[in-house]
């Protein structure tokens, strides 16, 4: 009964291993890599978790180890591709030789070999991934069941030592499979709610929180050594609502999202702040690119004839207010604060214009 107790500590192994990459590889320093340096360090990652599981093989006779090891190449395959299945394929067989260099280790070697390249193939038929999985189960052991008949050719070993091993090889892979997507799928799923915790649902722009979030985060960059601030205002936007209804100031609010979005760079950002109010971050902007960014905002809403649902079309203008880090402001506090100023000076003087916040105030 070892057999069966050590088989289904490598499948605890495998379940508490599978958890603990899942929350690496979410790290932020993981997904700031590129697309190929991921997939080399993901192997390297699952070609541990396979070193791992052979520190708790089954010692069959003095140089033949049995274990699960090639749950995580398949694993690798199904999730990762090709490449990161290989070099976890090559870090198992590295750490083959160290346990021991000797005939098991070698039929070990082409062992892991031929069930990579197996998997391969199986990953590029058209069918469900959980049969693939099972398929790849399937070639697995039964390229496992030549082998260690090669290796251990004594019937009294074999006749336990297989069927068990089908089984548990079997079930440990589909619980390492279906606990893999449990994890994408939870992972999606949380990262689906944090997204729309910090997006507004009418416009698609980021709100109030993650503008707060990302201020902060951009102020605290040194990398970045000026940047600008907009805050935008919809002029005498409640008579919009009171004459028209609520439902077409919600497509004019939709429409100005989407001129704001269009005429802006791609490193900056557009938010929703509430009701009329907008705001526009602008990384390593001067403030004349600042004036020529909201300036051309203002003058294509200003244009821009907004078409309403029931078909009648308006226009409608805004005000815009800019501050400046550092030659305004000398903090995010300052930054917002003055940005609103700006915002309150142009709506007290006309509206429809853009207003610069004054100097930073004597200490």
């Amino acid at each position: 009964m070892h057999i069966v107790r050590d088989l289904f500590i490598n499948i605890n192994i495998l379940v508490a291993l599978i958890f603990v990459y899942s929350q690496l590889i979410d790290r932020k320093i993981f997904r700031n890599l590129t697309p190929f340096t991921r997939k080399i360090v993901g192997g390297v990652a699952s070609g541990i978790l396979g070193v791992i599981l052979m520190q708790f093989s089954i010692q069959v006779t003095s140089d033949t180890i049995v274990d699960l090891r090639h749950v995580p190449i398949l694993l690798s395959m199904i999730y990762s591709g090709t490449i990161p299945a290989i070099i976890s394929a090559i870090v198992i067989i590295i750490a083959r030789f160290f346990i021991g260099f000797n005939l098991s280790s070698i039929v070990a070697l082409l062992y892991v070999v031929v069930v990579t390249i197996g998997f391969y193939f199986i990953r590029n038929h058209k069918m469900k991934r959980v049969y693939k999985v099972f398929w790849m189960l399937f070639y697995a052991n039964t390229i496992f069941s030549f082998v260690i008949s090669y290796l251990v050719p004594e019937w009294n070993v074999l006749k336990t030592l297989v069927p068990i091993f089908w089984i548990l090889s079997i079930v440990g892979g589909l619980i390492g499979y279906y606990f893999s997507e449990h994890l994408r799928k939870t992972h999606k799923l949380f990262q689906h709610y944090k997204a729309q915790s910090t997006k507004d649902f009418l416009t698609g722009l980021r709100n109030v929180r993650y503008f707060n979030e990302k201020l902060m985060s951009i102020i605290e960059d040194e990398h970045v050594k000026e940047h600008s601030l907009l805050y935008l205002d919809i002029d005498h936007f409640k008579k919009v609502n009171d004459t028209y209804g609520h439902n077409e100031g919600d497509e004019v609010l939709k429409q100005i999202s989407n001129i704001m979005v269009s005429l802006v760079r791609p490193i900056d950002s557009c938010y929703r702040k509430g009701g009329e109010e907008f705001s526009i971050i602008l990384p390593n902007s001067p403030l004349t690119k600042a004036e020529e960014i909201a300036e051309r905002i203002r003058r294509a809403v200003e244009l821009h004839p907004f078409k309403l649902t029931n078909g009648k079309v308006i226009f409608v203008t805004i005000s815009i207010g800019i501050s400046h880090f550092p030659s305004i402001s000398t903090n995010g506090n300052e930054l917002v604060e003055f940005a609103d100023e700006a915002l309150y000076l142009s709506k007290n003087s006309g509206r429809n214009k853009v207003s610069i916040a004054t100097k930073k105030r004597p200490a």
